[in-house]
C-alpha cells in the first residue's frame, strides 16, 4: 500500500509519497494498493487503513474489490463514492489480427472520500505507473498542473485508462475498413474471410466493453450533477 500527499502552496500542488508509519500535513491523500495485498488477510489490510486514513470501506465493498470478475459498478454510501471500472489489458497493433477471445479487462476500483482517493488494482499496470511518475517527478515539464483534488485526481487516470480503449479501436477500425476495401476491388480475390469475421467480432466485443464502462462512468457523471445542482439550489 503506498500513499502520496498533495499540498496545495502559492498555486502550486507538491506531491509527497510517505514512508510507512509516517504521518504528514496534507490537503488530501491519494492511497495506492495492489489487489493481491488485500486478499491476504482482507481484515488486517481495512485496520491498516484506518490507522493510516481514519477511512474504512463497507463490508460490500471490500468483497467487491477482490472479486476480479466484478463488472463495471458505481454505488456510494454517506461517506465516499465507489467505482468499478475494468481497465483493458489487451494489446493490438495495425499487422495483428485479433482474436476476440484476447479481449481481456482486470477491474480497478475507486474510492473516492471528500479527501482520500484510494485505488485497488492488479499489480502491473503502465497506466498507473505513468501516472505514479508523472506526479513524483522532480522534473514537470512547464504548463503541466498536478491534481488538486481526489476528484480531479480520478479523472485523470480514468482519462488514461479510457484511452487505451481508444488505442485498441482505432487501428482495429483501421484494418477492417482494409478488408472491405479490399472486398470492394473487383479484380481482387478476397480470401481472408476467417481474420475479416474474427476482427469484426473483436470490434463487436470491444463496443460491448465501451457501453459497460460508459455506464458506470454516466452514473457517476450523474451523481456529480446532482450534487452541483443541489449546491446551486442552496446558494
Amino acid at each position: 500500500m503506498d500513499i502520496f500527499i498533495f499540498n496545495s502552496a502559492s498555486h502550486e500542488t507538491t506531491v509527497k509519497q510517505l514512508d510507512v508509519g509516517e504521518q504528514s500535513p496534507h490537503d488530501f491523500m491519494w492511497v495506492d494498493v495492489m489487489r493481491e495485498d488485500i486478499a491476504r488477510d482482507p481484515h488486517a489490510w481495512q485496520q491498516q487503513l484506518f490507522e493510516r486514513t481514519q477511512c474504512r470501506l463497507n463490508d460490500f465493498h471490500l468483497t467487491d474489490v477482490l472479486n476480479t470478475q466484478h463488472p463495471s459498478y458505481f454505488d456510494l454510501t454517506h461517506e465516499y463514492e465507489f467505482l468499478i471500472f475494468r481497465k483493458l489489458l489487451s494489446r493490438h497493433n495495425d499487422t495483428e489480427t485479433l482474436d476476440p477471445a484476447a479481449l481481456t479487462t482486470a477491474p480497478v476500483a475507486f474510492v473516492l472520500f471528500k479527501n482520500i482517493l484510494i485505488t485497488v488494482r492488479e499489480a502491473d499496470s503502465q497506466t498507473f505507473n505513468a501516472v505514479r511518475q508523472r506526479i513524483t517527478s522532480t522534473d514537470v515539464p512547464r504548463g503541466i498542473r498536478l491534481p488538486a483534488t481526489p476528484l480531479d485526481l480520478m479523472l485523470r487516470i480514468l482519462n488514461a485508462l479510457v484511452d487505451k480503449y481508444l488505442e485498441l479501436r482505432i487501428p482495429l477500425t483501421r484494418r477492417i475498413d482494409l478488408w472491405q476495401n479490399l472486398l470492394l476491388q473487383g479484380n481482387h480475390r478476397f480470401n481472408n474471410w476467417s481474420q475479416l469475421l474474427d476482427e469484426r467480432l473483436a470490434l463487436h466485443q470491444l463496443d460491448n466493453l465501451c457501453e459497460e464502462q460508459l455506464d458506470a462512468l454516466q452514473e457517476l457523471r450523474d451523481e456529480y450533477l446532482d450534487k452541483q445542482s443541489t449546491i446551486h439550489s442552496n446558494e
